[in-house]
């Protein structure tokens, strides 16, 4: 029941952040996945890169007819990247980057199920007559938003406790509160600097996709 009630609630969290058009025949809130990302430390990073390599990210593009609202009409049903924006944007949120000057290292989970959920997207566009780039951007700038609108949050979050600190330091002529304040205010800080670099390097590879020349897919690199 709790798990039932976790993924409506992160299903409503979704619809409201990423736009979802409706309901979708496959919500992906419910899918192993999606609980696998939303967890950081509780599986292995090996499990999760496997997973994504197996998932079929066709399910969660069908939005269920009685909910059609506005969504991509590609002569198949109603159609959107919602969810898969959204699972991109909790990967940025939850696992850090790939880390500079370590040859050979294995890629992070933004960066594998980003590389996964583009050649998905390449394909449908392809295989649908779909203009490649409109596509891309339909899928990218949704993460691009919520990371924004994280930022400003943020933001807000860490200045006020510096703010406090620094009234409560000049009330009792104590500098703890200004230090406590700071300091929670670099943390903040840290965190949305990783969740960053995640969303630019993944607006960076987007973007490469889109303008690839479509003459063939096998000729696309895959690299970050």
């Amino acid at each position: 029941m709790g798990t039932e009630a976790d993924a409506l609630a992160n299903t409503e969290k979704n619809r409201r952040n990423f736009g979802y058009p409706g309901e979708f025949e496959t919500r992906i809130e419910h899918s192993l996945l999606y609980n696998m990302i939303k967890e950081p430390g509780i599986y292995p990073d090996d499990v999760i890169r496997d997973h994504i390599a197996e998932e079929d990210f066709t399910a969660y593009l069908s939005v269920a007819p009685s909910s059609n609202r506005g969504s991509r009409d590609d002569g198949e049903g109603e159609a959107s990247y919602a969810q898969l924006s959204a699972i991109m944007a909790l990967s940025a949120e939850n696992y850090p980057p790939k880390k500079n000057g370590t040859d050979g290292q294995e890629k992070s989970i933004p960066q594998v199920l980003c590389k996964a959920v583009l050649r998905f997207v390449t394909r449908y566009a392809e295989e649908h007559g779909l203009d490649r780039q409109a596509e891309m951007q339909e899928l990218l700038n949704p993460v691009e938003r919520h990371a924004l609108k994280r930022n400003n949050k943020a933001a807000i979050n860490s200045i006020l406790p510096l703010y406090i600190g620094y009234a409560a330091s000049i009330v009792i002529a104590n500098p703890l509160p200004l230090l406590a304040g700071a300091s929670a205010m670099s943390v903040m800080s840290e965190k949305m600097e990783r969740e960053n670099e995640n969303v630019i390097a993944i607006s960076s590879q987007t973007n490469r996709k889109a303008d690839i020349e479509k003459a063939s897919l096998l000729d696309e690199t895959d690299d970050f």
